[in-house]
């Protein structure tokens, strides 16, 4: 059943993500400022779209889930070198925790360590 969640994370990564919500024009755009040619976008686009839809009715699982592996490295790069989606928002989190909580009580690296008084 992995394959279904990975044919969703997929298909609507490609879809939804790049072509509803940024358009191809403006997904080309953001790749072509980080370096890579348009070409590689409408790649991109296709294979997340392709392989979700295959990997969703069950179809060569095995082939398209090794086809979508390029992919799948190629956006964790891009994500850990421009620090943005999950690993901006976990950057986030650790930052801003806070070395106090409300009642005053000193907190380090997630233990609890009350303070005496």
């Amino acid at each position: 059943m992995t394959w279904v969640a990975l044919g969703i994370i997929l298909l609507t990564h490609g879809y939804v993500l790049k072509i509803i919500t940024f358009t191809i024009a403006g997904t080309v755009d953001y790749f072509e400022s980080i370096g890579f040619p348009a070409i590689v976008i409408y790649l991109v686009i296709a294979g997340e779209i392709f392989d979700g839809l295959a990997l969703l009715i069950g179809a060569f699982k095995r082939l398209v889930a090794r086809l979508s592996i390029p992919i799948l490295l190629g956006a964790t790069w891009i994500h850990l070198v421009n620090n943005s989606g999950y690993f901006q928002q976990r950057a986030v989190d650790r930052n801003s925790y806070s070395s106090r909580n409300s009642r005053g009580q000193h907190q380090s690296k997630g233990r609890r360590q009350v303070r005496s008084r």
